[in-house]
């Protein structure tokens, strides 16, 4: 996964949303829980606000990400993909990300399961 130094000097710093409104914070949240499951692209696994996507975008292409995934299982999802369209980005597919959880059961090694997401081109 792309590293943001902005975002890892914000984690490192244990900010909060009120003291950098110019961050959104669901994108901090989904690249740290990404980089924790070492996935590939930064992940959203959890809902997002549609007025968040403008920025998160905006975020990205700052970043030089190109692409991200979404893994969140809202049923507002195709509202949500949809937003990304209008913002210029492109759905091109569906790959199998790391989970935000461990799984296991009593007395095995708990394991990261791969879950299913839509994977959003940034242009």
């Amino acid at each position: 996964m792309k590293q943001i130094a902005k975002f890892d000097e914000l984690l490192e710093r244990n900010v909060t949303a009120a003291d950098h409104p110019e961050v959104s914070i669901a994108m901090l949240r989904a690249y740290w829980l990404s980089k924790n499951k070492q996935a590939e692209y930064v992940d959203f696994g959890e809902c997002i606000c549609d007025a968040a996507i403008e920025q998160i975008v905006q975020e990205c292409r700052d970043a030089g990400i190109d692409r991200i995934t979404i893994s969140s299982g809202f049923s507002s999802m195709p509202a949500t993909i949809w937003r990304f369209i209008e913002c210029g980005c492109e759905l091109t597919g569906m790959m199998k990300v790391p989970a935000d959880y461990m799984d296991g059961e009593f007395g095995e090694e708990l394991r990261r399961p791969m879950i299913p997401a839509f994977v959003i081109k940034i242009n």
